[in-house]
């Protein structure tokens, strides 16, 4: 890690607070993936506009899961390290990970009943209805109900909730340095120690990709591959909770430069999209923790991204099974329908669930 990052002096040492850009950033995220999306709903190749500047090596998803997984590491380890027990952190994890996944889940195995030409005893009866239910509700994605968008391209209800198993997998591993965690620097090994770990694990396996190898040893029925991939923005992340932010100055810099080479190394050499994962929590964590004008208010409106990317997939197969949109229109009227589902999850489900947080003060989270 560059120097910079813990050089700032301590009257100048910045946090992360409440005012900033990571409710725009996921926000951003979510819709990325309903751009590039839209491509492979219809049937058509998934080169999104930066998937052709950078000559297939970026695409929208490209920047949005990965994002997604290094503002996790980062703020899921600042969470671990206020709560006052085990069970305090998994509490409010499950708080915030189920009550929307399990509200999408029921309302769209109600939805689809009405595009599966079938009666309701032979609808609600057949297994995959209860699969799709109970089993994506503990998080062994079950993704296609019998009947259901036979006619369209994917035939998937949601193919955005493989990334979630990932991520509560993540909230799992990060809980074996309970013990530890008071002792940032103890922490601060073991995270360097586990991004040096897991990149070589992603060397070896994208070197000796073997699909009848991986075939159930993944995570949830994931793919080792996509879990080390995924896991190494997590740790990426969780190594800038431990390390005191740089000034204001410093990281408005620090940000534009990864950025900057970033792209360069994308859009003018081949084989280059690995960096990201030492580029991106240096573009994204700096760039999270500042507080923009009008972008940082944004959570006076509630934090709808997770509720968005929940709701995406799901409204954008309908609006194709019902309506047939060109690829733009899908575009729009799916950000638009997925941010009006996304705002009413938020208020109906997601933030009403959050106010049952066990009424215990947070414990010191230590450093910044």
């Amino acid at each position: 890690m560059s120097s910079t990052l813990v050089s700032a002096p301590p009257a100048k040492k910045a946090s992360v607070t409440h005012a900033n850009n990571f409710h725009f950033l996921r926000l951003l995220f979510a819709t990325f993936v309903i751009i590039t999306h839209s491509y492979a709903l219809l049937g058509l190749p998934e080169e999104d506009v930066l998937y052709q500047l950078t000559g297939g090596q970026v695409s929208f998803t490209f920047l949005a899961v990965p994002g997604f997984m290094v503002l996790s590491g980062l703020l899921i380890t600042k969470s671990m390290m206020r709560s006052n027990s085990l069970v305090d952190y998994f509490y409010k994890r499950a708080l915030r990970i189920f009550p929307g996944l399990w509200t999408v889940l029921m309302i769209m195995a109600g939805v689809c009943f009405f595009v599966s030409n079938k009666s309701a005893v032979q609808y609600f009866s057949h297994y995959t209805v209860r699969d799709y239910v109970f089993f994506s509700g503990l998080l062994r994605m079950q993704y296609e109900i019998d009947g259901v968008f036979k006619q369209l391209p994917w035939h998937l209800i949601n193919g955005s909730l493989w990334t979630i198993p990932v991520e509560v997998f993540m909230y799992i591993v990060l809980a074996s340095t309970w013990y530890i965690r008071k002792n940032t620097r103890a922490m601060l090994v073991v995270m360097v120690l586990a991004f040096v770990g897991l990149l070589a694990a992603r060397f070896l396996l994208y070197a000796n990709a073997n699909p009848a190898t991986e075939a159930g040893l993944g995570v949830w029925l994931l793919k080792p591959s996509q879990v080390v991939h995924l896991a190494l923005y997590f740790v990426g992340g969780a190594i800038w909770a431990l390390l005191p932010l740089p000034t204001e100055r410093r990281r408005n810099l620090l940000a534009g430069t990864a950025f900057v080479v970033f792209f360069g190394l994308v859009l003018s050499l081949p084989h280059m999209a690995w960096t990201s994962y030492f580029l991106f929590p240096l573009i994204l964590v700096p760039l999270g923790s500042l507080a923009y004008p009008g972008i940082s208010a944004l959570p006076r409106f509630g934090d709808i991204s997770y509720g968005v990317y929940l709701w995406g997939w799901p409204v954008q197969q309908l609006l194709i099974y019902y309506f047939h949109p060109s690829y733009l229109q899908l575009v729009v009227f799916s950000i638009i329908g997925a941010y009006i589902m996304g705002y009413l999850s938020w208020k109906l489900v997601e933030e009403r669930a959050l106010r049952l947080k066990l009424r215990l003060p947070d414990a010191p989270a230590g450093p910044l």
